[in-house]
């Protein structure tokens, strides 16, 4: 049985919403209100509209960053580094408005493993996994890549939601390379 503390508990840590981790569990929203179970009795709360992103900034890409709780830095006007454990990962805005970091219409987050498995290994993950791409890069290291576009809008709990998604594919293709730290 759910306990729906954990689960409130659980959105809590990710920094994500508790509808968007009771959606899946069967839990859901009807439009502007959220519907939560708690033992017995139905809450119904009213919600605010969420934060829509169409395009992004460095800075509203650094605040999202931010909020998920990992360590991070500014690198450049397109580029934020974040850390998730001893992975080191990076988030490229893409597509932007001149050669800036704004009005930007994609987000390219990706990482490196100073590895280098075989390229059936890295095939066989692109043929099996869907979200991510793996590939050698040009120095020769096994990279991660996902990407996160922004034409039509999304919220900042799905934003939130892709980048803690990526962070649980690096660590399964650590592994699924043999990776070791």
């Amino acid at each position: 049985m759910l306990n729906f503390g954990n689960m409130r508990n659980l959105s809590q840590q990710l920094g994500i919403s508790a509808a968007l981790c009771g959606m899946a569990y069967g839990i859901g929203s009807l439009g502007s209100t959220a519907v939560y179970a708690q033992s017995s009795s139905v809450i119904i709360a009213q919600k605010s509209a969420p934060q829509m992103y169409s395009t992004v900034s460095v800075d509203e890409l650094e605040a999202i960053i931010k909020s998920t709780g990992f360590v991070y830095r500014k690198e450049s006007e397109r580029i934020i580094r974040f850390d998730a454990g001893s992975y080191k990962m990076f988030a490229s805005l893409e597509s932007c408005e001149g050669n800036t970091g704004n009005q930007c219409r994609a987000v390219v987050l990706g990482t490196f493993f100073k590895y280098q498995p075989s390229l059936s290994v890295i095939n066989e993950w692109n043929r099996t996994r869907y979200g991510s791409t793996a590939y050698i890069d040009k120095d020769n290291d096994a990279a991660l890549e996902s990407s996160i576009t922004l034409v039509g809008g999304i919220t900042e709990d799905n934003f939130k939601a892709n980048i803690l998604v990526f962070v649980a594919r690096v660590n399964q293709f650590s592994k699924y390379i043999g990776f070791e730290q």
